[in-house]
């Protein structure tokens, strides 16, 4: 009786925790074929732990204290790794001193070098080549980390997105499943504050981060085939030195979040509170993203101000989230998107097969909002797109709900919603029986070029090209402008210099008025997009000769002047 007493208040808790997290969906039908499945836990251990790691503040290394104490409710002692004293590991600068301070951990917890260790470093199958590194590992069993403190901890860390520099605080792998309720992070300065790899799983719930630093991801990275879940928490103040100022997902990952807010996160490069690549799976319920930043002003592709999300097999954003009064310095004031891209460079984190995935399916439930989120500054591809969002190839979404919940954002182009150019063409695509006047009034041939993307959204502020040669074909052309039977095209020769240029509006629409005097015949006027050479729209122009009434001019053969008042021409054309 006495046993199953001590039992039962942690197994309620555990059972609560499930609970709670069953609310969202499962990923079980977001599975791709590129991706491993994941290892269903060996291990019956559980346990409830306290943590303290408190530091010296920043750019101090040691630790004021250290103290992790468990109690298990199977009788067995926690296994744990401990700081890598790898040559190779980053982890081996840390001093004598600090290693010694680690291996003072409380009761209910043993030290298991290098078991849990290799087990944590382990690349994980199909997914990531490289470790990570960390102060404390822990690798197996369900563990519950109840009120845990971590703060003022300071660890050497790089300033690139490479894994073999991770360096996380506390790091979750193997088959671990640690759930940690009421988190305390303050002060945090390492690669993460906590690393979830291979096939384990982290929940934080009723959590606190603030003033993170890291790279990528100041607070949680997750990566490989791993489980990330995250309900009622606070993220404020987490930055990145390159990507993900709070959260960086990547591989095969699934994670969930639900009522928790992300305020005022900041990446030197993409992703200002959230980072997500590969194949991953992203939901987020009710959840704010609030005053995020990407970009300095001086790094190069700086986009996603909000969230960043470069491949990815699923993004949600339901339940009323809110994406509002974030920046990035290039595309995607609030969110930038876009679907996995061929990937063959396994020495780099990631998944190689991804040129196998489908694309990226972005759902976005009416009741969310993406509004007063700005897009500045521009990148390789000129100005900034997509203040609210930019949503780029390789994507599936509901044109109509995005349109629906983007209202009130700035950009340089495209203040809502940017989308990646995928149509152009224009009205009249034929004209027949034209002839040009000398005069500016008539002279000039109108016409509508429309550049639209993704989902019908027009494609504003891109420059369009109007090519055009000089050379009519041999076909006679009548008086009435039409063809003998016998004509055919003139073959046109490359574009090289526009004979005019015109931007398109807020509309997606470009109205050009091309000055347009060639001799009689059939004409190819060609139109491209500044930058995109693969996207063109072609108008066929038929030249007539002048009629009676009408005098050509003699430089310019396609120009008809209209004989002055009291005057008149009874020869065609003379």
């Amino acid at each position: 009786m006495i046993e199953r007493v001590r039992i039962a208040p942690v197994a309620a808790l555990l059972l609560l925790l499930v609970l709670i997290f069953s609310l969202v969906p499962s990923s079980d039908a977001l599975a791709a074929d590129t991706c491993v499945s994941r290892n269903s836990p060996s291990s019956s251990l559980a346990a409830v732990c306290s943590l303290e790691l408190v530091g010296k503040g920043r750019d101090k290394e040691g630790l004021e204290r250290v103290r992790l104490s468990c109690n298990s409710t199977t009788g067995q002692d926690v296994p744990v790794g401990i700081a890598s004293t790898s040559q190779n590991a980053p982890m081996a600068k840390l001093s004598a001193t600090l290693r010694q301070q680690l291996q003072q951990l409380g009761s209910g917890v043993v030290i298991a070098q290098p078991r849990c260790q290799q087990q944590t470093e382990a690349p994980g199958a199909g997914a990531n080549l490289l470790p990570m590194f960390g102060l404390l590992y822990f690798c197996e069993g369900a563990i519950t980390l109840v009120n845990p403190v971590v703060r003022d901890l300071f660890l050497p860390y790089a300033s690139s997105s490479r894994a073999q520099d991770d360096v996380a605080a506390v790091v979750v792998g193997g088959t671990a499943r640690v759930s940690v309720v009421g988190a305390r992070v303050d002060r945090v300065v390492a690669s993460t504050t906590f690393g979830v790899v291979q096939n384990a799983e982290l929940s934080l719930k009723d959590s606190a981060f603030n003033d993170t630093v890291g790279n990528p991801g100041s607070a949680v990275f997750v990566r490989d085939s791993s489980t990330l879940r995250i309900a009622s928490s606070n993220f404020t103040n987490g930055h990145s030195t390159d990507f993900g100022g709070a959260l960086a997902i990547m591989g095969c990952s699934d994670v969930r979040v639900q009522d928790s807010v992300f305020l005022g996160c900041s990446a030197d490069m993409s992703g200002g509170a959230f980072f997500v690549a590969e194949l991953a799976s992203v939901v987020l319920s009710n959840t704010r993203i609030l005053h995020s930043t990407a970009g300095n002003g001086r790094a190069p592709l700086s986009r996603g101000g909000g969230i960043f999300c470069g491949g990815g097999r699923y993004l949600g954003l339901v339940n009323g989230t809110v994406i509002m009064h974030n920046k990035a310095h290039g595309s995607g004031g609030g969110l930038y998107a876009e679907g996995p891209q061929p990937r063959t460079d396994r020495t780099q984190p990631g998944v190689g097969a991804a040129q196998a995935a489908p694309k990226l399916q972005v759902v976005v439930s009416p009741d969310s909002v993406i509004s007063r989120n700005e897009a500045v500054g521009g990148d390789e591809a000129g100005p900034s797109t997509g203040g609210g969002a930019f949503l780029g190839p390789a994507i599936t979404f509901d044109p109509a709900v995005v349109r629906a919940v983007a209202r009130n954002n700035t950009a340089p182009r495209d203040a809502d919603i940017g989308t990646q150019p995928g149509k152009l063409s224009v009205l009249p695509d034929r004209v027949s029986g034209y002839a040009a006047r000398p005069d500016a009034l008539e002279g000039g041939l109108r016409v509508e070029v429309m550049l639209l993307g993704q989902g019908g959204f027009a494609c504003g502020g891109r420059n369009i090209h109007a090519y055009w040669d000089s050379v009519a074909d041999n076909a006679s052309v009548g008086a009435d402008g039409g063809r003998s039977a016998n004509s055919s095209v003139a073959q046109q020769r490359p574009p090289t210099t526009p004979k005019d240029t015109e931007a398109t509006n807020a509309s997606g629409v470009a109205v050009m008025l091309l000055r347009f005097f060639e001799p009689p015949g059939q004409h190819l006027v060609t139109f491209l997009v500044e930058g995109l050479p693969a996207l063109s729209a072609n108008l066929t122009v038929e030249v007539r000769q002048c009629w009676k009434g009408e005098q050509q001019e003699l430089r310019r053969p396609g120009v008809c002047r209209v004989c002055p008042v009291g005057s008149y021409n009874f020869q065609q054309g003379r």
